[in-house]
């Protein structure tokens, strides 16, 4: 499922032909741009889950 979001947004060899563009690595010391990316996009489905389940009283395990 990542991988067709990741693909859908143009892939990482075009992310990373932004990232060069733009320069946004450079002085990074933590995170790549490329690895926040990905948590981001890894997090995102899981937030509106636990909105969705607060909304109607539902619990996951």
């Amino acid at each position: 499922m990542f991988a067709q979001l990741v693909q859908l947004m143009g892939g990482k060899i075009e992310f990373h032909n932004l990232v060069n563009k733009y320069q946004s690595d450079k002085g990074a010391k933590g995170l790549t741009t490329w690895s926040q990316f990905i948590a981001m996009l890894f997090c995102q489905p899981k937030s509106r889950l636990k909105v969705t389940s607060e909304f109607y009283g539902l619990t996951f395990s």
